[in-house]
């Protein structure tokens, strides 16, 4: 008999709490296995059975208690549920500030919370399952070797700033919006440096962009930093578009090169990840890799299209691991994927295809 999913919740509406615990009560699938008001009580309760998920309200911790928080369940190894009435910025404050394993966002109703919550259940329980099974398929997973690791038994080797390319035409370009910050976490963090360069656009304020793609450099493998004019693109390296400028491929005498774009927005974006995708179709034609994530609206639908037109081989993310099924069913409805993968399968595909040669 399939095990029941623990959960902890910490909320301090007692509507919320109620309604919650009320939810996951009715199916066998999912045990409460405790309910705390503060992370003090959450504390107590992991003391007395550490739970599968926990489940939190963003905005009712200070960034102190926030802090604790991540502590407490990054050392238990325990992925999180936020809720946020924010979830853009929600997103961008836990990959910047909080070491936390495995972490979704469900974005909380602003308005009528009485009237709108049973709306949000739904979408919590899609995200407690996914998580469960990311942690359950990463715990029956054998852990690759870090590149540290493999590179440090050799006499010489690729630095991490400085990656052998094996590889001089294959690009990946990766666009998401909502919940495409973990997405992206999930999967760049899966890589080695024996990777194409990746170049990727994620809806976000400019004030986070420098400080997410450093908390990715320090959570990956592979090199990330924020686009820069004329750099240079080489194997083992992910470089995220700045929050104002549109980031686009441009082709040299030497490879690949970054160019920084426009200031007006596309589909209501700057960065826009159709800029991006339209640039590398025109750029790097077949040997180009398109990747569409989670996200609310159509942005990047047409230009992952460009590429398949162009020869690029397109994948989009599939409904039941995406947060927001918005950017890649608008991809899927054009017809524009090659593929469709969940996270997982997109991280395994690009692994495969990019693997480290044996010694």
């Amino acid at each position: 008999m399939k095990r029941a999913i623990k959960i902890l919740l910490i909320e301090s509406n007692a509507l919320l709490r109620k309604t919650i615990t009320e939810y996951f009560s009715q199916s066998s699938d999912f045990h409460l296995c405790g309910v705390a008001h503060n992370i003090k009580m959450a504390e107590q309760k992991c003391a007395k059975e550490l739970p599968d998920i926990a489940i939190t309200d963003f905005a009712q911790h200070s960034l102190e208690e926030l802090d604790a928080f991540s502590k407490l369940f990054a050392g238990f190894n325990t992925p999180v549920a936020f809720l946020s009435g924010h979830a853009e910025e929600t997103e961008q404050l836990i990959i910047t500030q909080f070491k936390i394993p495995q972490w979704a966002v469900i974005r909380k109703p602003t308005l009528n919370l009485v009237k709108n919550i049973r709306f949000l259940l739904p979408e919590l329980e899609q995200s407690i399952r996914r998580l469960n099974a990311e942690e359950l398929l990463k715990l029956k997973t054998p852990l690759r070797r870090s590149n540290r690791e493999e590179q440090a038994e050799r006499p010489t080797g690729p630095s991490k700033t400085k990656p052998k390319r094996t590889r001089s035409c294959d690009v990946i370009a990766i666009g998401a919006s909502t919940g495409g910050t973990s997405a992206l976490l999930s999967i760049l963090s899966s890589l080695s440096s024996n990777v194409a360069p990746i170049l990727v656009v994620v809806h976000m304020p400019a004030a986070y962009t420098g400080a997410v793609a450093s908390r990715l450099n320090s959570l990956c493998d592979i090199f990330v930093c924020e686009a820069e004019e004329n750099l240079a693109l080489r194997n083992g390296m992910a470089v995220i578009a700045a929050g104002d400028r549109h980031l686009e491929l441009v082709a040299s005498q030497d490879g690949y090169r970054v160019h920084m774009g426009g200031y007006d927005p596309v589909n209501g974006h700057c960065p826009s990840v159709d800029e991006l995708f339209f640039s590398v179709a025109q750029t790097a034609g077949v040997t180009a890799i398109g990747i569409l994530l989670t996200g609310m609206g159509k942005d990047g639908a047409k230009g992952l299209l460009k590429m398949q037109e162009q020869g690029g081989h397109t994948i989009a993310q599939d409904e039941e691991s995406s947060v927001v099924f918005g950017m890649p069913k608008a991809a899927i409805d054009l017809g524009a994927a090659n593929e469709v993968l969940s996270l997982h399968g997109i991280a395994q595909s690009l692994g495969q295809r990019f693997e480290l040669p044996p010694k």
